[in-house]
C-alpha cells in the first residue's frame, strides 16, 4: 500500500525506524519498504543491521551504562542498544558524569568558593552544582571565609560591589578613594574597641539594617564588612 506524501508518522513509528529492518516495519504498517526507507533516511537514521544475539551479561550492562557507553563497550550500533533497552523495559541510564565532578565536589565541600565561582571555573551551570550537591548530600565546610566576618581582599571588594549594585573592580577595602565615600553614604560607624585590643569595629547605623558589628584590622575592612552584613547578614548566600 502506498502512503500519501503528507502522511503523518507517529512518534512510535519514528522511534522504531532503523531499529528493525525496513521490510519488517513495512509489513507491520501496511506500506512499501521503500516508503519506510525514505522516512528513515529523511530523519538521519541508519539502516538496521542484523547482529549477534544478546547475552545475559550484555543485557545486564544496559542497566549500568548509558546508550553511548554501551555502544562502545559492546561494539553494537546505537539503534540496536536502544531497541534492546526498550524491549527489556530497562530505563535509560543518565549521561556520563562530568569529567571534573570530583573536583567540583572538593571545591564545594572544602573551599570558600561560592556556587557561582565553582560553576564558572568548571564550565557548568550553577544549578548543575546545586543539584549534584543536594542529590549527593554534599556539605559546605564550616569555613569563616563563607561568612561576612571572614571576607577580605578581592573577595570582600566583590561583595561590596554586589551590595551597592556596582560592577566589581574597585578596591573598596584598601583604597580610601573607593571605600571612604561609602562610610558616609551608608552611615557606617567605625571605631577602635579598647576591650578587644583596639581592633577596628564597624556597624551600619540604620533602622532597617540586619547587620551586626563587624571587625577588621583596618577601618576600611571593618566598614566594608559592616556594609556587606547590612545587606546579607553574616551568613553569605551562594
Amino acid at each position: 500500500m502506498r502512503r500519501p506524501e503528507n502522511y503523518e508518522w507517529t512518534p512510535e513509528q519514528v522511534s522504531l525506524l532503523g531499529t528493525i529492518p525496513d521490510s519488517h516495519l513495512a509489513e507491520r504498517w501496511g506500506m512499501l519498504p521503500n516508503t519506510v526507507a525514505k522516512a528513515r533516511i529523511a530523519r538521519g537514521s541508519a539502516a538496521f543491521q542484523f547482529q549477534r544475539r544478546w547475552t545475559q551479561e550484555e543485557r545486564e550492562m544496559l542497566a549500568t551504562y548509558s546508550d553511548s557507553q554501551a555502544c562502545k563497550l559492546l561494539g553494537r550500533s546505537l539503534g540496536s542498544v536502544q531497541a534492546e533497552r526498550r524491549a527489556l523495559g530497562i530505563k535509560k541510564v543518565g549521561s556520563a558524569a562530568h569529567p571534573h565532578l570530583e573536583e567540583i565536589r572538593t571545591a564545594y565541600t572544602t573551599t570558600s568558593m561560592t556556587v557561582q565561582e565553582i560553576a564558572e571555573k568548571y564550565g557548568v551551570n550553577p544549578q548543575y552544582v546545586r543539584k549534584r550537591a543536594h542529590g549527593r548530600k554534599w556539605q559546605r565546610p564550616d569555613n569563616p571565609a563563607m561568612k561576612t566576618s571572614g571576607l577580605s581582599g578581592a573577595t570582600l571588594d566583590t561583595w561590596v560591589a554586589k551590595a551597592i549594585s556596582k560592577p566589581p573592580g574597585a578596591a573598596y577595602s584598601s583604597s580610601w578613594e573607593a571605600g571612604g565615600p561609602l562610610i558616609e553614604k551608608e552611615r557606617i560607624h567605625v571605631a577602635p574597641m579598647p576591650g578587644k585590643g583596639w581592633v577596628w569595629c564597624a556597624v551600619v547605623v540604620s533602622e532597617s539594617t540586619k547587620g551586626a558589628w563587624q571587625e577588621g584590622r583596618t577601618p576600611l575592612i571593618a566598614a566594608m564588612r559592616a556594609l556587606v552584613a547590612s545587606r546579607y547578614g553574616n551568613d553569605l548566600p551562594d
